[in-house]
């Protein structure tokens, strides 16, 4: 697969949470959505919102400021008490100073007043979406990525053949960039408490320097290895 095949793929397994309580507008904003995001959840109030996120983690919620029982900012509170970065777009009725700076407090990215036009919406769910997918890349030397989504490496705009080890070992190092991990942290990520010898984690880095580059993963003596990430990556996360 290629790389821009593949970014294009990601975008449309972006999950959007989309919480509303008056039908019409749900049905509506749901079908122009889903044309674009095919992962999108509906909820008919806050309450309903929170059970689909806790079983379906959104990448992105779109939420009324009122709903029945459980407002729009309340749920989102208790969204980002599990997902502290979520992003969310309000929609709303009120146009008050104070709302609109309760939503600003509470991390709200756009706060968008009814009526308003359908596709600023899908502008803006857009915007949001390409950042989550540009913010899970981590850029490498030599023309690599590594998606922490999907675990998958690409070379310019092809991915690289890994195997399912191979995949979880670069995931390891992606998940800290930077982060030296030793060999007792590698061999119990991967093979679990029995462990594996050192020699079997040089192995697998081998292989992997084979297929890619050599530059790839740094050996820091007597300490282990870590992704030699390019400088405004390793910033960045």
């Amino acid at each position: 697969m290629r790389y821009r095949e593949a970014d294009r793929y990601r975008l449309r397994r972006i999950r959007v949470l989309l919480v509303e309580d008056e039908p019409l507008l749900l049905r509506l904003l749901g079908e122009m959505l889903e044309r674009v995001f095919p992962a999108l959840r509906r909820a008919g109030d806050g309450r309903e919102g929170l059970e689909i996120a806790r079983i379906w983690t959104p990448d992105i919620v779109v939420t009324d400021l009122k709903l029945p029982g459980l407002g729009g900012l309340e749920m989102l509170r208790r969204l980002r008490r599990r997902q502290p970065e979520l992003p969310a777009v309000v929609i709303s009725a009120f146009s008050e100073r104070e709302r609109l700076l309760e939503a600003i407090d509470t991390g709200v990215e756009k706060y968008l007043l009814k009526p308003f036009d359908p596709e600023e919406l899908l502008g803006v769910v857009r915007r949001l979406a390409g950042r989550e997918v540009e913010e899970a890349l981590l850029l490498l030397p030599e023309g690599y990525r590594f998606d922490r989504r999907s675990s998958q490496l690409y070379r310019e705009e092809l991915r690289v053949g890994l195997s399912p080890l191979e995949r979880r070992f670069l995931a390891l190092l992606a998940r800290h960039p930077g982060r030296v991990r030793d060999d007792g942290e590698i061999a119990e990520a991967l093979w679990g408490r029995e462990g594996a010898p050192a020699t079997r984690i040089r192995s697998l880095v081998a292989r992997l320097r084979a297929k890619t580059v050599p530059s790839l993963i740094e050996t820091c003596r007597g300490r282990g290895y870590r992704l030699a990430t390019l400088p405004e990556a390793s910033s960045r996360h």
